[in-house]
Parts: structure tokens; C-alpha cells; sequence
């Protein structure tokens, strides 16, 4: 299998983990395209940080199957704002587990370390700077 398709098949499986999950704010709909951005909004404006989906996917969940640098740094921001990385979806799976099971090793780090990147600053709008989500 290719690995579009495989991404494609990704897609389609937690498309269907969402379902339910429609409307304006749906932060696992901003989080699977790595917009934190729209996230941070959500959040901001009264959205759990670890809303559950029809099969009990998490934000992190999300983000955590994808491995682009949009995606890791929204993990960053996520433990740093709250996110859980102990809950289990409807296999059972962490967000870890389900970076590891991906091969996304950089963003399973972060979540094992479950740090912010950085000193953890708070922001008034409720984030972290941009030097402790990036690294700098």
C-alpha cells in the first residue's frame, strides 16, 4: 500500500471517529490539520482541550497520528495547555502509542516527555510562547 493510500485510509478511519463532532467548533477537525491557529481559539472560547469523539479520539490522539512539524508543535502547545496523554481511545491507544504505531518518533517524544518544549510560559491568551513551542 502506498503511502497515500495508507494516509488516505488514516484519514477515512478517523473521519469516521469524528463523526458527530460537526459544527463550527470542532477542534478535532483543527487539530487532524495540524491549524492551531483554530485550535487555540476553540480552546479559548470554552472547547475541552480533550473532547472525545464518537470513538473516544482525542484532539491529541490527532495529532499525534500525523508527524509533520505543524503537528509537534501543536503537541507542544496541547500538553502545555492540558491535553491528556493517558487517554485511550476505542482500541485502548495513548497518543502515544498511536505516534509510536505511526513511526512518528519526534512527536512521540514529546508526548512521552509531556514538556511544552520549553519553560512552560503562560501566555494571557492562555498559550505558550512562541520560543517554548518551537524550541528556540
Amino acid at each position: 500500500m502506498t503511502s497515500n493510500k495508507k494516509q488516505l485510509g488514516l484519514m477515512l478511519v478517523f473521519g469516521l471517529a469524528l463523526g458527530g463532532c460537526g459544527g463550527e467548533k470542532d477542534i478535532h477537525k483543527a487539530a487532524i490539520a495540524g491549524d492551531m491557529t483554530s485550535v487555540k481559539r476553540l480552546v479559548a472560547s470554552g472547547v475541552d482541550i480533550n473532547k472525545r469523539g464518537n470513538k473516544r479520539v482525542t484532539p491529541l490522539h490527532l495529532v499525534a497520528s500525523q508527524g509533520n512539524n505543524s503537528h509537534i508543535a501543536l503537541a507542544k502547545w496541547m500538553l502545555a495547555n492540558g491535553a491528556d496523554t493517558s487517554a485511550r481511545d476505542y482500541q485502548g491507544k495513548t497518543p502515544v502509542q498511536v505516534a509510536n504505531d505511526r513511526g512518528n518518533t519526534k512527536i512521540a517524544e514529546v508526548l512521552q516527555g509531556g514538556g511544552s518544549g520549553g519553560g512552560g510560559r503562560q501566555l494571557i491568551d492562555g498559550g505558550v510562547g512562541v520560543s517554548e513551542v518551537l524550541d528556540f
